[in-house]
């Protein structure tokens, strides 16, 4: 956005342009940070062979329905026409309805697949021995509520994360300043999903 302000206030002084998916450039920057880990997960996987990365993979790859139909839920626009589809000469007519209810379906999908990966994986608190769940007893910090509260946090915070990561793909100013703010929500969990992750790494 900073960049095509500056651009466009020298040029035409036409900044209204920044703040729309002109040619779905929003929709594609948003979605590049997934496709490099996306990628790099695949990756790790043909050097190490270990499945554990396909399932990596999978997850960053169902940020994708998540955006896409994020990008077509238009409630103002009526029925929107599917861009992608018009290539093909088929003529998509989605109800916002139904678009809602699949980007609502992506986004829990997305937000409660990365919330038991944080959980089991990357915070190694849960694992499943003799086909029973259970809970690592082995901590550090103190006092040990602590852990319960990051849950809790990372849960919500995984939420927000799958809401900005659709608001990024609207062209409100508004939306923009919601998606600024989930932006520090989203650093915040950043930082104490690193303590939990520093801690399982120091145990092994």
């Amino acid at each position: 956005y900073c960049v095509c302000y500056w651009i466009r206030s020298i040029t035409d002084y036409d900044t209204g342009i920044c703040t729309s998916n002109v040619y779905y450039i929003r929709t594609v920057i948003t979605v590049l940070p997934t496709t490099w880990r996306y990628l790099q997960c695949l990756r790790s996987y043909v050097d190490t062979k270990d499945t554990r990365h396909v399932w990596n993979a999978l997850k960053y790859f169902t940020t994708y329905p998540v955006v896409f139909f994020a990008t077509f839920y238009v409630p103002k626009s009526g029925n929107p026409k599917l861009w992608l589809f018009s290539f093909l000469e088929f003529d998509f007519d989605f109800d916002d309805g139904i678009i809602f209810v699949l980007w609502a379906i992506s986004a829990f999908v997305n937000a409660m697949y990365s919330f038991v990966w944080d959980l089991v994986f990357d915070w190694d608190l849960f694992s499943f021995r003799n086909k029973r769940l259970t809970y690592r007893r082995q901590r550090i910090y103190r006092p040990t509520c602590w852990y319960g509260l990051a849950m809790a946090a990372d849960f919500v915070l995984r939420f927000l994360w799958t809401i900005k990561i659709s608001l990024a793909v609207l062209y409100d100013q508004n939306v923009d300043l919601v998606f600024t703010a989930l932006t520090f929500a989203e650093v915040f969990r950043r930082f104490f999903w690193n303590f939990i992750r520093i801690e399982i790494q120091l145990i092994r």
